[in-house]
């Protein structure tokens, strides 16, 4: 079988390579063989490595690239640089590498292969953890599987099911039909129930639910298809359209950031939502006192479970600030959390303007989740911030009326 590696497909492989090397090392993660300096840490690596110059290679083969786009590019480089100067690791530049050398790629092909290595993984370990083949003792704790794939307490098995929920609602456009919704929530029950993730359970539920009822919505509106096509139709031509989805994003941040930030232990209303969030906003007020929130990051070292794991730390010295973009604040600045949020707010506009609504309805998901959980930029779940940088996302408006209106683009002249 002969591999043709055109320009584009550079990244593609790049992506690929990427993703499964940061899948295989969080699969791992509770594995002492995988401690500073062993063998495999440098296999993994050396896979990002490539992964890296697959990327810069199409970068710079690239033939079109708009002034907008080199200022872009530029600004996000030096953001990045401050960032990884003033916090604690490189992070920022290395998810600069991925994300602006992403430009004019299809990134419905990107979310496949989030996708296809994701799902993968998933069923493997599952699988290898119910048979209790994989990690012996390790995984069974309380009946919960919490270390089978990584990341201890927070279990990475529900992050990598809501995610791959999440990209299936896009590569489906925003509808799942009763047949798949109820394998979906068939598995999504297996997983909490060993797992007891209550959170992202429940956000997985949401998003099938969603799928469902956009399904069931599209085929009602095919009786009506006059009347819905002028909604959409007004909607398009709204010049304001994507603006709700605007402020709901910004919104989001905003209250995600205030609770914190005006957390008192002696208020009972604050003591029972901080209860029923699990202590996030207590640590997140702790972590903001501690540390400030500045233009550039902070020298800051988490303490979660999995460093606990290898008795690096005590319980009682449990820290860690689950807010996505309060935690990408204060590790990497008010700056660089800022060009982020900007990318997602572009991502919303460009989605309104080339009517991708299923783009709309995952980040909107993702503006909830980001509250509680930190994967705004990880590339072992999130093909998501890719979105504003490729060319071939979202779906053409004309495209759209010739498929609704099932007409052979053929025979038309427009």
């Amino acid at each position: 079988m002969q591999i043709k590696l055109t320009k584009q497909s550079l990244y593609y492989w790049g992506l690929f390579v990427y993703v499964l090397a940061l899948n295989i090392q969080g699969s791992y993660a509770h594995n002492m063989w995988v401690v500073s300096g062993s063998p495999f840490l440098k296999v993994v690596a050396l896979l990002k490595d490539v992964a890296y110059l697959l990327c810069i290679a199409y970068f710079f083969n690239m033939k079109e690239i708009t002034l907008k786009s080199v200022i872009l590019t530029l600004s996000f480089f030096f953001i990045s640089i401050y960032a990884v100067h003033t916090g604690p690791q490189r992070a920022p530049l290395f998810y600069f590498v991925l994300i602006i050398t992403g430009m004019n790629v299809n990134f419905k092909k990107c979310v496949k292969i989030f996708f296809l290595i994701q799902l993968t993984t998933f069923i493997l370990y599952v699988t290898l953890g119910t048979l209790k083949i994989y990690g012996g003792d390790v995984i069974d704790d309380e009946g919960r599987m919490r270390c089978f794939l990584g990341y201890g307490w927070v279990n990475r098995a529900s992050y990598s099911w809501l995610f791959i929920t999440l990209e299936l609602l896009y590569l489906k456009k925003a509808r799942f039909s009763f047949k798949l919704s109820a394998l979906l929530a068939a598995v999504n029950y297996y997983v909490f129930i060993r797992t007891n993730t209550v959170f992202s359970m429940t956000v997985t539920m949401i998003i099938i639910l969603y799928g469902l009822i956009s399904y069931c919505f599209e085929k009602k509106s095919q009786k009506s298809f006059i009347v819905y096509l002028k909604k959409m139709l007004k909607t398009m031509n709204n010049k304001k359209s994507g603006s709700l989805e605007v402020v709901f994003f910004v919104f989001t941040i905003i209250i995600g950031a205030v609770l914190p930030i005006k957390y008192n232990h002696g208020d009972p209303v604050m003591y029972k939502l901080n209860k029923m969030v699990t202590g996030r906003l207590f640590l997140g007020k702790t972590a903001i006192e501690r540390y400030g929130l500045h233009l550039g990051g902070n020298k800051l070292q988490w303490a979660g479970s999995s460093t606990m794991l290898f008795g690096l730390n005590d319980s009682n010295e449990y820290f860690y600030v689950d807010n996505g973009f309060l935690q990408m604040a204060l590790e990497f600045g008010v700056l660089y959390t800022g060009f982020i949020i900007f990318v997602y707010l572009a991502s919303i506009k460009k989605a309104s303007r080339t009517y991708d609504k299923p783009l709309i309805s995952v980040i909107l998901f993702l503006a909830v989740l980001y509250v509680f959980e930190p994967y705004v930029v990880d590339f072992a779940f999130n093909p998501f911030v890719l979105y504003y940088f490729s060319s071939k996302s979202g779906v053409n408006i004309k495209d759209w009326l010739f498929e609704r209106l099932k007409i052979d683009k053929r025979k038309q002249i427009l």
